[in-house]
Protein backbone atom coordinates (compact mmCIF):
# COMPACT_ATOMS: atom_id res chain seq x y z
CA UNK A 1 0.00 0.00 0.00
CA UNK A 2 0.91 3.19 -0.93
CA UNK A 3 1.51 6.04 2.09
CA UNK A 4 0.01 9.18 1.51
CA UNK A 5 1.18 12.29 2.32
CA UNK A 6 -0.72 14.41 5.27
CA UNK A 7 -1.53 18.02 4.98
CA UNK A 8 0.09 19.11 8.23
CA UNK A 9 2.92 17.01 7.87
CA UNK A 10 6.43 19.00 7.61
CA UNK A 11 7.91 19.08 4.09
CA UNK A 12 11.79 19.37 3.63
CA UNK A 13 13.53 22.38 2.50
CA UNK A 14 13.20 26.30 3.63
CA UNK A 15 9.69 27.36 4.41
CA UNK A 16 8.59 29.95 1.82
CA UNK A 17 9.83 33.89 2.81
CA UNK A 18 6.92 35.79 1.57
CA UNK A 19 8.84 38.16 -0.23
CA UNK A 20 9.72 39.27 -3.89
CA UNK A 21 10.68 36.01 -5.82
CA UNK A 22 14.27 35.28 -6.61
CA UNK A 23 15.79 35.79 -9.76
CA UNK A 24 19.22 33.88 -10.47
CA UNK A 25 21.57 35.04 -13.02
CA UNK A 26 24.81 33.87 -14.28
CA UNK A 27 27.54 36.40 -14.62
CA UNK A 28 31.14 36.89 -15.88
CA UNK A 29 33.80 37.06 -13.19
CA UNK A 30 34.81 40.79 -13.98
CA UNK A 31 31.14 42.06 -14.10
CA UNK A 32 30.69 40.39 -10.08
CA UNK A 33 34.00 42.37 -9.53
CA UNK A 34 32.29 45.62 -11.01
CA UNK A 35 29.13 45.10 -8.91
CA UNK A 36 31.46 44.86 -6.28
CA UNK A 37 33.40 47.56 -6.65
CA UNK A 38 30.01 49.59 -7.40
CA UNK A 39 28.24 48.79 -4.20
CA UNK A 40 31.26 49.50 -2.15
CA UNK A 41 31.56 53.50 -3.50
CA UNK A 42 27.91 53.24 -3.40
CA UNK A 43 26.75 52.16 0.47
CA UNK A 44 25.06 48.62 -1.27
CA UNK A 45 24.94 46.61 1.46
CA UNK A 46 25.06 43.33 -0.05
CA UNK A 47 25.97 42.63 -3.83
CA UNK A 48 22.15 41.34 -4.46
CA UNK A 49 21.11 45.05 -3.04
CA UNK A 50 23.98 46.69 -5.66
CA UNK A 51 22.29 44.54 -8.65
CA UNK A 52 18.46 45.77 -7.48
CA UNK A 53 19.90 49.39 -7.50
CA UNK A 54 21.75 49.28 -10.58
CA UNK A 55 18.59 47.68 -12.81
CA UNK A 56 16.38 50.21 -11.42
CA UNK A 57 18.60 53.19 -12.14
CA UNK A 58 19.17 51.44 -15.68
CA UNK A 59 15.19 51.29 -16.27
CA UNK A 60 14.62 54.77 -14.76
CA UNK A 61 17.15 55.86 -17.57
CA UNK A 62 19.81 57.21 -14.86
CA UNK A 63 23.42 56.66 -14.57
CA UNK A 64 24.68 54.82 -11.97
CA UNK A 65 26.24 57.92 -10.80
CA UNK A 66 22.50 59.19 -10.12
CA UNK A 67 22.46 61.37 -13.23
CA UNK A 68 19.67 61.76 -16.01
CA UNK A 69 20.91 60.18 -19.07
CA UNK A 70 20.53 62.45 -21.90
CA UNK A 71 16.57 63.37 -23.97
CA UNK A 72 13.93 61.07 -24.27
CA UNK A 73 13.99 60.52 -27.97
CA UNK A 74 12.24 57.25 -28.77
CA UNK A 75 9.61 54.56 -26.93
CA UNK A 76 9.79 51.79 -25.10
CA UNK A 77 12.77 49.44 -26.84
CA UNK A 78 15.06 53.03 -27.59
CA UNK A 79 14.78 52.96 -23.57
CA UNK A 80 15.34 49.44 -22.78
CA UNK A 81 18.18 49.53 -25.11
CA UNK A 82 19.60 52.41 -23.60
CA UNK A 83 19.38 50.84 -20.24
CA UNK A 84 21.08 48.03 -21.50
CA UNK A 85 24.18 50.17 -22.21
CA UNK A 86 23.60 52.08 -19.12
CA UNK A 87 24.09 49.11 -17.03
CA UNK A 88 27.01 48.14 -19.63
CA UNK A 89 28.45 51.50 -18.73
CA UNK A 90 27.70 51.00 -14.66
CA UNK A 91 29.59 47.83 -14.78
CA UNK A 92 32.46 48.27 -16.39
CA UNK A 93 35.39 47.81 -14.12
CA UNK A 94 38.21 49.09 -16.98
CA UNK A 95 38.07 49.80 -20.41
CA UNK A 96 38.97 46.23 -21.27
CA UNK A 97 36.11 44.47 -19.16
CA UNK A 98 33.74 45.09 -22.30
CA UNK A 99 35.95 43.79 -24.58
CA UNK A 100 36.52 40.78 -22.51
CA UNK A 101 33.12 39.75 -21.52
CA UNK A 102 32.26 39.89 -25.43
CA UNK A 103 35.55 38.08 -26.45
Amino acid sequence: MEKSISVNQKRRGRPASGRDPAVAVRLPEDTIVAIDKWAGQNAATSRSEAIRRLVELALKGKSAGGREMGARRGGATEQSGSAGRMVERALAADPNARQARKG
